[in-house]
């Protein structure tokens, strides 16, 4: 009986790593995306034509779109209930 406990205590914990590293990697991913955006929004800024506006305003809105894409994610990965919780306090 201990041999399945510990072989389900070590499936629990290997599902939980690989679920960790998955979060990771979608974070890593998200804070380079927003990285190139922000990147991009300083450029087209710079340039001060209607036109370069026009884009850093709609890279700004998909800027504002990835952060609260990876805050909705991190609600649940941070809290392994699934329960929903403010993250601004």
């Amino acid at each position: 009986m201990s041999l399945i406990g510990n072989a389900l205590k070590a499936l629990h914990a290997y599902l939980e790593l690989r679920n960790r590293t998955f979060y990771y990697d979608i974070f890593t991913k998200s804070k380079e995306k927003q990285r190139k955006l922000i990147y991009e929004i300083e450029k087209y800024r710079g340039d001060q034509t209607d036109s370069s506006t026009q884009l850093a305003d709609l890279l700004q809105s998909e800027l504002i779109a990835e952060k609260q894409y990876i805050k909705h994610l991190s609600t649940f990965y941070d809290n392994p209930d699934g329960e929903d919780r403010d993250t601004d306090s």
